[in-house]
């Protein structure tokens, strides 16, 4: 059983990801997403997570309405299935998680 005095882990939307790498919250990136990924998962910290079946089950059968955007269902249910606090600037994500179903900090 997990510890209530356990760290959650802290899931960062793909664009919040992008901004910490690149300092900017612009979503660009100027070398090939390859190159890009291969750079950033080299440092210190960051990890892929990957998707499983739990979580692709989980992101069709989310509870209540959120957009149909299969990346932003995956996203979510990545969180609810990890037990992660979601780091996101998407306002339908947040409108989501403030009636209940997830952690988020908004940025």
């Amino acid at each position: 059983m997990r510890r209530t005095s356990e760290p959650r882990p802290l899931l960062l939307d793909t664009h919040v990801w992008l901004w910490l790498e690149e300092g900017s919250d612009q979503l660009v990136a100027d070398e090939p997403i390859d190159v890009w990924l291969a750079e950033a998962l080299a440092d210190p910290g960051p990890i892929i997570e990957p998707l499983s079946t739990e979580v692709a089950i989980q992101s069709c059968d989310l509870p209540d309405r959120l957009h149909r955007d299969p990346a932003d269902r995956m996203i979510v249910a990545t969180a609810r299935v990890t037990n992660a606090v979601l780091m996101t600037r998407d306002r339908r994500i947040l409108d989501y998680a403030a009636r209940g179903h997830l952690t988020v900090i908004g940025v």
